[in-house]
């Protein structure tokens, strides 16, 4: 090896978010596991035998500790660092701009580009990454339909803090009556039960999606977790105004996951347990008064 090339490889390269065409920010676990963390590891794989060490744009404490979690048990050589820091302390580093891969999730057309991504990162990190929850959640919650629960808002997203988009989980959506639902379609068989995916690590999350048989929730980045779902898995998605692109829908089109979205007229709304009940039929069993409600609402939804 010249002396050139020992010096190009012993320099750190510095993975740049690519921020034209994405819709958020890479502080919330959506854009972030798309748009940063997976394109990371995609790069780490396919470079994994240059053995360089990777300066990262730190996406915030939460995302940070995900980042953390991730690539430590892939073996990769990292540092986390502010925008301000990079630029004072890691000048010399080489610049490496990341393929979002955010674009893929807005639009059904390109199911076939975002699953060949997936298939080149996810079965990796699956196997890379260990539970270590110790929550027994992948155990007690095996074969489940789960209804996501949505996270209290760190101080970092709190209005006024340093938060590109302020807000975060529960400060912007959620369900007022999961713990109700729950109980009443467990009394009717049904294998439902409440997961917060932002309470656990990672490796929970990936022990717990693996086994699921269905997904349900309100609008939001719990959702991303389909990636390590799956192929069959049943998503119920629903939707308060003012979301127009199909996050959601693309993903689990692309991972061939049964996809169902009803409309909902606020961000703070009730499950309609009826329309579980529909979507998961033959996964319990209504009762005759539950048989002649989904009766009149067909009925009604025709007329």
């Amino acid at each position: 090896m010249t002396e050139e090339a020992a010096a190009i490889s012993a320099r750190p390269i510095r993975l740049t978010v690519e921020r034209e065409g994405m819709e958020g920010s890479v502080q919330h676990f959506w854009h972030y596991m798309f748009g940063y963390l997976l394109p990371t590891v995609d790069h780490h794989l396919a470079h994994a035998a240059d053995r360089r060490r990777y300066v990262l744009e730190s996406c915030g404490p939460v995302m940070d500790a995900v980042t953390r979690e991730c690539l430590s048990c892939l073996g990769v050589d990292f540092v986390i660092a502010a925008a301000d820091e990079i630029a004072r302390q890691h000048a010399a580093a080489e610049e490496v701009l990341l393929e979002h891969w955010d674009r893929f999730t807005q639009d059904p057309q390109f199911r076939q580009e975002l699953r060949s991504r997936l298939d080149r990162v996810v079965p990796a990190l699956k196997a890379a990454i260990p539970n270590r929850c110790g929550c027994g959640a992948d155990v007690a919650l095996a074969g489940r339909i789960l209804l996501l629960e949505r996270s209290a808002m760190p101080n970092f997203y709190a209005p006024g803090g340093p938060a590109e988009i302020p807000s975060y989980g529960r400060a912007r959506r959620y369900l007022t009556n999961l713990v109700e639902v729950c109980a009443q379609m467990q009394a009717r068989g049904y294998p439902v039960a409440i997961y917060e995916p932002g309470g656990h690590s990672v490796g929970c999350q990936i022990a717990v999606f693996s086994k699921v048989r269905g997904v349900a929730g309100i609008e939001g980045a719990e959702f991303a977790n389909l990636i390590w779902a799956p192929e069959g898995t049943r998503v119920y998605l629903l939707r308060p105004p003012g979301f127009v692109i199909p996050f959601q829908q693309c993903l689990s089109e692309c991972m061939n996951m049964p996809y169902r979205q009803d409309n909902c007229p606020g961000v703070i709304e009730p499950l309609d347990r009826y329309a579980l009940q529909d979507f998961f039929a033959g996964m319990g069993k209504p009762t005759l008064g539950d048989r002649i409600v989904a009766s009149f609402r067909r009925w009604t939804a025709r007329a």
